[in-house]
Order: structure tokens, then sequence, then C-alpha cells
């Protein structure tokens, strides 16, 4: 048996094509229909320009990121977690103004959303869950590896916890 301490740090903020990936995986959007939602939510300002390549945000940005946070406290789907922020140094893994294009990572704008359709609130809520995750502290994880001799064969089990 082998133990070991992880450390696994958080995603990158979305840029387009990450959004589109993963509300296609999680929620079975086309490309298309999450680029047009993102835009819907642009149009309500909500959420930055959709239309970016960056997962990035300058340094600029990243100053306006613990206000963003703070307004989250204020939306219950993610109140616990914004306030569980409050006063953390925060993650700058997704800060390098060298990698941001002609437009930053996505991310939620100084308003809160008033009324949205089901498929807006899956784009939003992703958005800004992945703010809060990119901007969280690292996470360590304790990863277990047994080998077992079971007759001529080796069986191998691993186990992660957070």
């Amino acid at each position: 048996m082998q133990r070991k301490e992880v450390c696994q740090e958080p995603p990158l903020l979305y840029d387009l094509t990450a959004l589109q990936k993963e509300a296609n995986g999680r929620h079975g959007f086309s490309a298309d229909k999450t680029l047009s939602i993102a835009q819907s939510l642009y149009e309500k300002k909500v959420l930055s320009y959709p239309r970016t390549g960056s997962r990035y945000l300058s340094d600029d940005v990243f100053d306006e990121i613990p206000d963003r946070i703070a307004l989250l406290e204020q939306y219950p789907a993610f109140a616990a977690h914004a306030a569980a922020l409050k006063g953390a140094a925060l993650n700058r893994r997704s800060v390098d103004g060298k990698r941001v294009t002609d437009h930053h990572a996505l991310i939620i704008t100084e308003c809160l959303p008033g009324e949205l359709s089901a498929d807006e609130r899956t784009v939003y809520d992703m958005v800004a869950a992945r703010l809060l995750e990119a901007f969280s502290a690292p996470c360590i994880k304790e990863v277990t590896e047994i080998h077992a001799a079971v007759g001529n064969d080796t069986v191998q089990a691993k186990a992660r916890w957070s």
C-alpha cells in the first residue's frame, strides 16, 4: 500500500470553446446553442464578451474579481462558496495578461441576472461556478494505491480523498 498527497490546481476560466465542450458534455447543448445563450447573457449585461479564445485575465480585470465574488454572495446558488472566499488570498493561476488575446476569459459582470430562461440560468451558473472555482485554493488530495496478488494476477486499486 502506498499513500501520497497530491496538489490539484483549480481549472482555468472558460473561453468559448471550453464552455461549449462542457455545456455539451453536461447538458447536451450544441456549440451553436451555447454560443447563442452566452451571447444572450452578454446582451443582458450579465456575462463578459463570449467570443473569446482566452482562458486568462489581465491584472486590471483581476482587480475586479473580489467584487464579482462578493456579488455572488447575493446569488443563492453560490452564496456560501462566495462567502467562504471573502478575504481569502485568491488563486492567480488564471491571471496572465500576456496570454489574453483580443478579449479576456468569460466571467460574470457586476450585474446580477434577473429573469433568465432555464438554459440561460444553466450557462450563467456554469460561468459563475467556474469563476469561484478558478480563484479558490488548490485542492489537496490523498491518493492511496493498493496492489494485491490474486492467484497468478496482480490487482491494483486506487482511492482519492479531498
